[in-house]
């Protein structure tokens, strides 16, 4: 009995769910940083695995030298297309090459990389994050100290949040600026409603456009409801002029019809594609804080007796849930569920809804403890495994590509037909000023092709990747997709 009055979780004094010390506000922050930091290097190698990575440092590259894209060689004019990364560009024009993704992102990388500090912004993403959460859970419960602190909790908990922390992907930027916006648009003051439709337009141009829109739109049809037509104007018209600047941009970089870029994001999905977007159900609760992607289910079930507040986050996290149905891919590859991450705020915040909601049926002090428990199993179990498998996944191709850098040629023929996810490896700068050059080989003899007579040419196949511990791909699927004409 005398331990458990002085440590209960019921006694304010020594919880961190009652904790509005100014050390503890600081505090949680700066785990947050420094666990992403350290894991950018320890786990993900500091190796931007993607091509969606890549690309942001391609962009950052060209932005230090006040350029939209880069420029291609003359010689390498007759073969282009193999010197470059999926969705990449070139203009016959200019013979440039160039990202198909917005700059924001890429310019808040080249800001930081002019110091060499590159690695430190997706931890950045994510403290704002996290500080963001807890600011908004205060606007939606002013009088409850707890429950900002279980939002804090269910985040900085998640193994999505934290390992996608430690990439360079742009889903960390655009997690951090929606949840700004969500923040401005609670706030409700005048200063806030100033700010809200510039930080919109920073959030459509951080990387692809649709990812701020499904989840703003929600938000955004309320404000003529309001009846203040000098703020509904005001949104408006801001929001008009970044779409044309970002939709202008866009053009310009992919030097195409507009309506192909609209055509290029969106179209009937496929079986598979529906069947692995209801998946992603499971991954974004299975990388999360499990209790947290409980207590959202749980939350949704009450939609319709939520306060307004409430209701307007669940149909933002509903809506852009559902939007990547009408997307004709898969997604690909990604930490959890990648196109859900922008979402994790919205997720978490509903959780602490339902934490709210259970409170009122269950013990508050049993509910406490649930939710310490399955935190604990988040961090020392869950963490560590899903750390364990990001880094054996990405380790190899880092090895690799290291190994590839240091070779005494000018060409690197990669044979991407031979391995697993090895076209992404193909990676060279806008001015092609790297040695090796990389490029993607099906067996094609790039010095017959080119003409190269004093340039050295190699090539990396099946053997080196066995060597580091790629997986391989099966030699009579690549002469099925030949025989369907797919490649030459």
């Amino acid at each position: 009995k005398k331990f458990n009055s002085k440590f209960s979780f019921s006694n304010d004094r020594y919880s961190i769910f009652h904790d509005t010390s100014r050390i503890t506000k600081f505090m949680v922050p700066l785990a947050i940083f420094l666990v992403t930091v350290i894991g950018n290097f320890i786990v993900m190698k500091d190796f931007p695995l993607s091509a969606d990575e890549a690309l942001i440092k391609f962009q950052a590259d060209c932005y230090r030298q006040f350029k939209i894209g880069g420029i291609l060689p003359t010689n390498l004019v007759p073969t282009h297309n193999i010197f470059f990364l999926s969705y990449q560009y070139y203009n016959e024009s200019s013979t440039g090459w160039t990202s198909q993704y917005l700059p924001v992102y890429a310019f808040f990388y080249a800001v930081l990389s002019t110091a060499n500090l590159e690695f430190l912004l997706g931890a950045i993403m994510n403290c704002v994050s996290l500080v963001m959460v807890w600011h908004i859970a205060k606007i939606l419960w002013p009088q409850d100290k707890e429950l900002p602190w279980i939002c804090v909790i269910f985040l900085g908990s998640s193994s999505q949040f934290l390992i996608t922390g430690m990439t360079y992907y742009t889903m960390n930027g655009h997690l951090a600026i929606n949840l700004i916006w969500l923040w401005l648009f609670l706030k409700n003051k005048t200063w806030a409603t100033l700010l809200l439709p510039w930080v919109g337009a920073l959030a459509i141009g951080m990387h692809q456009p649709h990812i701020h829109a499904h989840m703003a739109i929600p938000c955004l049809l309320l404000v003529p409801f309001k009846k203040k037509w000098w703020e509904t104007a005001y949104i408006v018209i801001i929001y008009l002029l970044a779409c044309y600047i970002w939709y202008s941009f866009l053009t310009h970089v992919r030097n195409s019809d507009p309506n192909e870029i609209m055509n290029q994001s969106l179209g009937l999905p496929s079986a598979i594609s529906i069947i692995v977007r209801l998946m992603n159900v499971f991954l974004l609760i299975n990388w999360s804080n499990i209790v947290a992607g409980l207590l959202c289910i749980y939350a949704l079930n009450r939609y319709k007796n939520m306060p307004f507040s409430i209701r307007l986050i669940a149909l933002s996290f509903i809506v852009s849930f559902f939007f990547y149905l009408l997307f004709p891919g898969t997604g690909g590859h990604g930490w959890g569920s990648r196109y859900s991450h922008c979402i994790l705020g919205h997720m978490v915040l509903l959780a602490g809804y339902g934490y709210q909601l259970l409170k009122e049926f269950l013990c508050h002090n049993l509910l406490k403890r649930f939710v310490c428990v399955f935190t604990l199993f988040a961090l020392l179990i869950q963490l560590p495994l899903r750390c364990y498998q990001s880094s054996s996944f990405v380790t190899p191709y880092a090895r690799l590509f290291d190994h590839i850098s240091t070779l005494d040629v000018d060409y690197v023929g990669i044979k991407f037909l031979e391995g697993y996810y090895v076209l992404d490896m193909v990676r060279n700068d806008p001015f092609f000023r790297n040695r090796p050059i990389f490029f993607r080989s099906n067996n094609t003899d790039l010095k017959e092709k080119l003409g190269l007579e004093d340039e050295t040419v190699t090539y990396i196949g099946a053997e080196e990747f066995k060597k580091f511990g790629i997986p391989l791909t099966d030699p009579e699927e690549i002469e099925r997709v030949r025989e369907m004409g797919l490649i030459d």
